[in-house]
C-alpha cells in the first residue's frame, strides 16, 4: 500500500522511545509434538462450550461447574481470572463452605483432563488466580484475527478466503446455554463480529459475482436474527445481483411484514430506498444501502426529555413477559439501526436512534440495557447536549444498585471519559477511583469492557496525569490484544497525541504511518474523520499546507453528521490555523468574528476567548487582544486552572498574547506573566496539542519564553526562545516563529 506524501518522513526527526506495536492479537497455530502429532489442545466456546485435542478427540470435562470456569478462563483468555470471579462463575446458585479448596480440586481435575499430551500445564497459576496456557487454543482468538486480518487492505480473494475460515469455526450462539454477565458481555461482541464477517464476506462475494457462495452463511445469521435490518438488506441484494429481482422483492416484504406485525415499524429510511432503487431496476453497482440523516430536532428533544424523565420516575411499571419480549426485540432493532448510521458517520440520527432504544429499555425497567445502551452512544457522539444526557441517565442508573462491573464502567463514563476535558473529569474522581474501579472490570469484565474503560479513564484524565502514564494505558489497552477496530484507532490517536506532548516526534510520526497502513475497509467514519484530523494536524505543523486544504474540504463532508460543537473545535481550529500560517488575513477576521460569537454561547472555558485573543494578534490588533484577555481573567482564573486536557495550550496562548502586546509598546499584567512562566516551566509536557489531536503549537519552550519576555526578562526570553527553535528545527512553521521573536528582541 503506498504511503500518502502527507506522512512522509521528516529528516532528523526525533527517535527518541519507540511505541510499543498496537496490533491487533495474532493467534499463533499450535507447534507439534514428537512424530509430528499436535500437542495442544483446542477449547471450543462458540456453540456448547467443549474442548478436543487438534487430532479431533474429544476431552471430558466432567461436571458443569468446570465447564463454566473453562468457558470463564477462554472469555478472558490470555489475561487471568480472579478466583473469586471463578468461584462465583462455578456455583452461581450455591453457598460453599470452603470455596476456595472447591475451586483448586476443580482446576486440579480439570488440568488432568486437558493436559494428556501437553507439556505445559493446560492451566496456569497465577498471583490470586488462574489463566489458559498458550498451548490451548481457543476457536475465538482465530475468530477474531481472521476478523481483524480482513479488514485490512488485502487481495478480495484473500478476504474471502479468511472470512470463509472464520465462519466455518460458528457452531452456535457463543457460550450456549451459560447464563452470567461475562458470558453475555463477551458473546454480544462474538455476535457483532460474526455480523461484521457475514457483512464483510457477502458484500466482496457480490462484486466479484459470486453471491451465490455466501448465502448459506448469509441465511444462517440472518435466521439467528430475523429483524436484523442490514442482514434483510444484504440478502436483498445479493437475490437482486443473482438476478433473482422477485425473490428480492419478496425478502423485503417478510421483513416489513415482520415488522409492522412485531414491533410496529416501518423498515428504516435506508431500507426503503434500497427497496425503490430494485422497483426501478437500477444497475447492482447502484444499489446501496445509504443512511441518512433525520435533521429532526423536534423528536431529538422529545427523546431527551422522556429518557431523563424514565431515567426519574420511581413508579416503573413492569411489562408482562410478551409485552417485554416484544420490547426487548424492539431495543435490538433500534440499537442496530444506530450502529449502521454510526458505521456511515451519521453520528445524529445514530445518536436518535440510540436515545429511543434507551427510552424503550427503561419504561420496562431493563437497566442493564438501558447502561450498556447509554455506553454505547458514548463511543460515537461528541455532542456536549448528548453527553449531558447520558450522564444524568447514568446517574440514575446507578442508584438502582447494578453488577459491580457494570457499575464500574458506568462510574468511569460518569467521570467523564467520552464528554468531558481532563479538568472536568478532575471534578468527578479521582485517579484512586479510576483505578479501582478499572481493577474490578480487570477481575470481572471481558477484553474489550476493559480496553473501553481503559481509554475512557486515559481520556478523562489527559492532563490530570504525566503523558508518559496516559501513554502507558494506552499500552496497557494494546496488551489485551483486542479486535476491535473502533479501539484500535482510537487508541493509535491517543498514543500520536501522547508522543507530541512528551516531545517524542520521531514516535509520532510512525505511529501516524501505522494509522494510515492499518485503515480498515469498510472504515467507520469516526475513524475517518480521526485520521484526517491527524494527518491534518501533522501536515500544519510541517508545513504541507496544500494537503491541508485537501484534507480540510474532505472533512467538511462531515457537516451535518457531526455536532456543531465538534465541527468548531476541530475543521475551524485547523481551518484557522492554516489561515494563520498562510497570513490570510480576510479569512483571519472572519475566523475572529466566529470565536467571538462561540465564547459568547460557551461559558463553560476559556479556550474560545483566549482562541480569539491570538487570532486578533494574528491581524495586527495587539489592543483588542489585550483586552480580550482582561475580560476572560473575570470569569477565570487563569493562574488556577484545574489540570485538563486544554491546560498548557490554554497557558500558552495565553503567554503568546501577553508577549505580542508587550513587544507593541502596551503594558501587560506583568504577575499574570511571571505566573504563566512558573506554571509552563513546571508542566511535564514538552509540546503543546490541542484536541484530540487538533493543533500542535510546537515545543512549549517557545510559549515559556513569550511568558519570560512579556514579565521583562529578555535574558531568560532567549535562552528559552533558542531551546524551542532547536526542539522545532524540523517543523519549519513552529521554528520560524521563535526565529522571528528571537531577531525582535
Amino acid at each position: 500500500m503506498l504511503k500518502p506524501a502527507s506522512l512522509d518522513s521528516t529528516r532528523g526527526a526525533s527517535e527518541d522511545v519507540q511505541p510499543a506495536p498496537l496490533s491487533p492479537y495474532r493467534y499463533t497455530p499450535p507447534t507439534a509434538g514428537p512424530g509430528g502429532t499436535s500437542v495442544a489442545t483446542k477449547v471450543r466456546v462458540m456453540g456448547t462450550v467443549d474442548a478436543e485435542r487438534l487430532d479431533g478427540l474429544s476431552i471430558n470435562l466432567g461436571r458443569i461447574a468446570a465447564r463454566r470456569v473453562l468457558a470463564h478462563l477462554a472469555a478472558v483468555s490470555p489475561r487471568s481470572a480472579p478466583s473469586p470471579a471463578l468461584i462465583a462463575t462455578a456455583w452461581t446458585d450455591q453457598t460453599m463452605s470452603a470455596p476456595g479448596a472447591a475451586l483448586r480440586m476443580l482446576i486440579s481435575r480439570l488440568r488432568r483432563n486437558l493436559n494428556s499430551d501437553i507439556e505445559e500445564s493446560a492451566i496456569v497459576s497465577g498471583l490470586g488466580g488462574y489463566r489458559l496456557s498458550s498451548e490451548v487454543d481457543v476457536d475465538v482468538r482465530d475468530f477474531e484475527e481472521r476478523v481483524a486480518l480482513s479488514r485490512g487492505s488485502i487481495p478480495d480473494h484473500q478476504c474471502v478466503r479468511v472470512l470463509s475460515g472464520a465462519l466455518r469455526l460458528w457452531r452456535g450462539p457463543p457460550y450456549e446455554g451459560f447464563e452470567g454477565l461475562i458470558f453475555e458481555s463477551d458473546g454480544r461482541r462474538i455476535q457483532d463480529l460474526r455480523l461484521e464477517a457475514v457483512d464483510r464476506y457477502q458484500r466482496i462475494l457480490i462484486q466479484m459475482g459470486r453471491a451465490r457462495e455466501g448465502l448459506k452463511y448469509l441465511r444462517e445469521c440472518r435466521e439467528d436474527n430475523p429483524l436484523h435490518e442490514g442482514l434483510a438488506a444484504l440478502l436483498v441484494m445479493t437475490h437482486y445481483s443473482l438476478g433473482e429481482r422477485t425473490t428480492a422483492l419478496r425478502e423485503f416484504e417478510i421483513l416489513r411484514r415482520s415488522l409492522r406485525e412485531d414491533l410496529g415499524l416501518n423498515p428504516s429510511p435506508e431500507l426503503r430506498s434500497l427497496h425503490s432503487e430494485i422497483l426501478q431496476q437500477a444497475s447492482i453497482t447502484d444499489v446501496r444501502v445509504r443512511p441518512e440523516p433525520t435533521g429532526d430536532s423536534a423528536r431529538r428533544a422529545r427523546l431527551i426529555v422522556s429518557v431523563v424523565t424514565a431515567a426519574v420516575s420511581t413508579e416503573l411499571k413492569p411489562a408482562g413477559n410478551l409485552q417485554h419480549q416484544g420490547t426487548d426485540r424492539l431495543v435490538t432493532t433500534l440499537a442496530q439501526r444506530a450502529e449502521t448510521c454510526a458505521m456511515v458517520g451519521h453520528w445524529q440520527t445514530a445518536a436518535d436512534h440510540y436515545l429511543e432504544a434507551i427510552e424503550r429499555a427503561l419504561q420496562t425497567d431493563d437497566t442493564d440495557r438501558a447502561a450498556r445502551l447509554c455506553m454505547r452512544l458514548a463511543r460515537i457522539t461528541w455532542d456536549p447536549e448528548l453527553g449531558d444526557v447520558v450522564i444524568r441517565t447514568l446517574r440514575k442508573l446507578l442508584g438502582r444498585d447494578p453488577a459491580p462491573v457494570l457499575a464500574a464502567q458506568m462510574r468511569i463514563c460518569v467521570a467523564g471519559g467520552a464528554f468531558r476535558t481532563g479538568a472536568e473529569a478532575a471534578s468527578f474522581t479521582s485517579p484512586a477511583e479510576f483505578l479501582s474501579d478499572l481493577d474490578t472490570i480487570a477481575e470481572a469484565g471481558t477484553h474489550a469492557e476493559l480496553a473501553w474503560a481503559l481509554m475512557r479513564a486515559r481520556d478523562a484524565m489527559t492532563g490530570s496525569l504525566h503523558p508518559r502514564d496516559t501513554l502507558a494505558l494506552s499500552r496497557r489497552v494494546e496488551r489485551l490484544s483486542n479486535a476491535d477496530a473502533l479501539i484500535r484507532g482510537q487508541n493509535l490517536r491517543a498514543t500520536f497525541a501522547d508522543l507530541l506532548r512528551l516531545g517524542q516526534r520521531g514516535a509520532a510520526l510512525r505511529v501516524a504511518r501505522r494509522i494510515e497502513d492499518q485503515t480498515t475497509h469498510p472504515e467507520a467514519a469516526v475513524d475517518s474523520f480521526g485520521r484526517l484530523t491527524l494527518r491534518n494536524c501533522w501536515n500544519l505543523a510541517v508545513g504541507r499546507f496544500e494537503s491541508v486544504q485537501r484534507d480540510l474540504a474532505a472533512s467538511l463532508e462531515f457537516r451535518g453528521r457531526l455536532s456543531s460543537a465538534t465541527l468548531d473545535q476541530v475543521v475551524l481550529g485547523q481551518s484557522y490555523w492554516l489561515s494563520r500560517e498562510l497570513g490570510d488575513i480576510p479569512n483571519l477576521e472572519s475566523h475572529l468574528e466566529g470565536a467571538l460569537a462561540v465564547a459568547e454561547r460557551d461559558a463553560t472555558t476559556p479556550l474560545w476567548s483566549l482562541a480569539a485573543a491570538v487570532l486578533a494578534t494574528d491581524i495586527g490588533r495587539p489592543d483588542q487582544a489585550l483586552e480580550l484577555v482582561r475580560r476572560c481573567r473575570r470569569s477565570f482564573n487563569l493562574l488556577a486552572m484545574s489540570p485538563g486536557s486544554h491546560h498548557t495550550g490554554l497557558l500558552s496562548m495565553t503567554a503568546e498574547v501577553l508577549a505580542v502586546a508587550s513587544l507593541s509598546g502596551l503594558e501587560v499584567d506583568r504577575e499574570l506573566a511571571e505566573g504563566l512562566r512558573h506554571q509552563l516551566e513546571a508542566d511535564p509536557n514538552a509540546g503543546v496539542l490541542l484536541g484530540w489531536p487538533t493543533v500542535f503549537m510546537g515545543a512549549k519552550e517557545r510559549f515559556t519564553g513569550f511568558a519570560a519576555l512579556a514579565a521583562g526578562d529578555v535574558p531568560g526570553a532567549r535562552r528559552h526562545l533558542l531551546r524551542a527553535r532547536h526542539e522545532d528545527r524540523h517543523m519549519a512553521p513552529l521554528a520560524r516563529r521563535s526565529r522571528q521573536v528571537l531577531e525582535s528582541i
